[in-house]
């Protein structure tokens, strides 16, 4: 029996395929100091692993979960905003590693404490355009389709928590960010975000801070930030 031979054009689409992976691949910039990389955390919290908060966190089962899911927070108990943050954080980077769910969560709270978006954690996160006619016939809030600031919220799916494991780490996530808000933003101050697959006309107008998996951060350009507080 014959040996399969590979086709000369098969390898070479092989070596350009390569080329050009190495070609795209994303470096940090040339003025970081790879020596002065800060940690996750900040000196005052010292390193502390997701695993020890999850450790430390209840006990959690499927019909624990049913209460969290289909439902919207306000901030009236910091047991709401850690909700609103952990259901964010699974939603939108459940699949990824921590240091991306932390890098999500870091958006929002970059985003309370500008005067440009909601002052809460549960604010930020579901702020959207909201159906009229839902509001007016059954005095009930629904998003319009693609009208969110995250598109989970209004994506047309239902937002059930599945994955308890992967809960437990965005909640991990969510207790770290918002009690022991002294780490490092992985972020650089990103207001923004989007996965790499799309496209939005927006991101042409933003400085694109750093990429964490499949998310690309972004801020406010600098000139833009000045007007604002001259005003």
């Amino acid at each position: 029996m014959r040996g399969f031979k590979v086709p000369n054009w098969l390898l070479l689409f092989g070596v350009f395929y390569v080329l050009v992976q190495l070609a795209t691949i994303e470096f940090p910039p040339k003025d970081v100091d790879a020596t002065r990389m800060p940690s996750v955390f900040g000196k005052e919290t010292g390193i502390i692993t997701h695993t020890d908060y999850v450790n430390a966190l209840p006990h959690l089962n499927a019909g624990d979960l049913s209460n969290l899911n289909n439902k919207t927070f306000d901030d009236s108990t910091k047991q709401e905003s850690v909700v609103c943050m952990a259901k964010n954080a699974y939603f939108e980077a459940r699949s990824q590693s921590v240091l991306s769910q932390i890098a999500v969560s870091q958006v929002v709270m970059n985003r309370v404490q500008s005067p440009d978006f909601p002052n809460t954690v549960c604010g930020v996160i579901y702020e959207a355009q909201f159906s009229r006619w839902y509001k007016e016939k059954m005095d009930k809030e629904v998003p319009l389709k693609n009208r969110c600031q995250f598109s989970w919220y209004c994506d047309g799916k239902a937002d059930i928590i599945t994955d308890i494991d992967a809960y437990k780490i965005a909640l991990a996530v969510a207790h770290q960010v918002l009690n022991r808000y002294t780490m490092h933003d992985v972020t650089d101050g990103a207001l923004f975000y989007h996965a790499y697959y799309v496209n939005p006309r927006w991101a042409s107008q933003k400085v694109k801070t750093v990429v964490h998996e499949d998310h690309i951060f972004y801020r406010e350009p600098k000139e833009l930030v000045l007007k604002k507080k001259e005003k």
